[in-house]
């Protein structure tokens, strides 16, 4: 598959690619007798967890070291899954974060609404209201 369609397929820039793989974020592309970058099924498979692996938040610098270690072998893959634990736990500590924001704001929401209703036909228009 050529690199245009490659970057069709995950609405990802042509000049990603090429730094993804100068970067060694992905495995050397093998190249066609005109000299074409020539993507396979397997390639397409590493940009793919790739991308999984960014939307969840790992560093481009992690994903590197990943496929290096990959790329070692089995030697390889206590050290993987431990990287993998370890952006699990960031992942949810974040989860976690947001979680309380999403409660606090959702407090707030309700505290307006029932604020609102409660001043409902006691202030009039031109009164200020207290600060929510």
């Amino acid at each position: 598959m050529r690199i245009s369609e490659v970057s069709q397929q995950f609405n990802i820039s042509i000049q990603t690619l090429y730094y993804y793989e100068r970067e060694g974020i992905i495995p050397p592309i093998q190249k066609n007798k005109s000299g074409n970058r020539d993507y396979t099924s397997d390639d397409l498979k590493w940009i793919h967890y790739i991308r999984s692996l960014r939307r969840a938040h790992v560093s481009l610098e992690q994903i590197r070291r990943y496929v290096a270690m990959v790329q070692v072998g089995q030697s390889t893959r206590a050290e993987r899954l431990a990287l993998l634990k370890n952006q699990r736990k960031e992942l949810e500590r974040q989860i976690s974060g947001l979680q309380d924001s999403l409660s606090w704001i959702t407090h707030k929401i309700d505290y307006f609404d029932t604020y609102k209703q409660d001043l409902e036909g006691v202030v009039s228009v031109n009164q200020k209201k207290p600060c929510v």
